[in-house]
């Protein structure tokens, strides 16, 4: 090999290794899209249970779920609820929108993780990719997990004798009652916030490539160094 190449691959393997070490801390993995979603609506009933804000999850995501009903508040898309609807309670089911079969995976009714909003359901989850969507009840219409998991086991205040089941709470508008018996509005806000779970950065495949050919580089150049340094005999 000319004396020229000899003097120059070492290096050039150095400078590649060093190179593929900035790209590995540089470059961190690629990141899906943010979820930002904002749906408002009315009740009928006391016992109306929507299926509301359906969404996808590509990747490991990291997703607040919360309403702004009750205590009002800012939204996912920015407007402002003034407040005054019924205590909210949100179930979070992992499937097709409104499949009956779709899985339970956890509800709340309040408060929000900071404590300013008692009446508002709110709380964050690290859910896996998939679909899920989101059922909005009253309080305390909660899902029925005694009876299974999946959304046909139901809610407790299912069925029309139920329809006005917070009039036992005496408010004067026999319906939309909360626990001290004030009357409520039948109007909801609900928001989905998602973005990637905290990970690690990983090296694409094109600088692990980069990084060997590196070290085959910085191996050489040491054994070339070793030899000169063995007195020879």
């Amino acid at each position: 090999m000319p004396s020229t190449l000899k003097f120059f691959i070492p290096k050039i393997g150095l400078a590649l290794t060093l190179f593929a070490l900035f790209c590995a801390v540089a470059v961190p993995a690629a990141k899906a899209d943010t979820i930002s979603l904002t749906q408002s609506g009315i009740f009928s009933n006391d016992n109306d249970r929507p299926n509301v804000t359906s969404f996808t999850l590509m990747r490991t995501s990291l997703v607040r779920l919360y309403t702004t009903s009750t205590t009002g508040g800012v939204n996912a898309n920015g407007t402002v609820t003034q407040g005054g609807g019924f205590d909210t309670i949100l179930s979070l089911f992992n499937g097709s929108n409104g499949s009956s079969s779709a899985t339970f995976v956890a509800d709340n009714d309040g408060p929000s993780p900071s404590g300013n909003n008692p009446d508002d359901a709110d709380f964050q989850r690290t859910l896996n990719p998939g679909s899920y969507f989101l059922v909005i009840t009253q309080y305390n219409n909660f899902f029925n997990v005694e009876q299974g998991d999946s959304l046909s086991a139901g809610f407790f205040y299912d069925g029309a004798d139920n329809s006005n089941f917070t009039a036992n709470f005496g408010c004067s508008n026999g319906k939309f009652c909360d626990v001290d018996g004030n009357n409520r509005t039948p109007n909801f806000t609900v928001n989905v916030v998602a973005q990637d779970a905290p990970s690690q950065p990983v090296p694409e495949p094109t600088t692990i490539v980069l990084f060997g050919i590196g070290l085959a580089g910085v191996t050489v150049m040491t054994r070339r160094r070793r030899a000169r340094s063995i007195p020879r005999t």
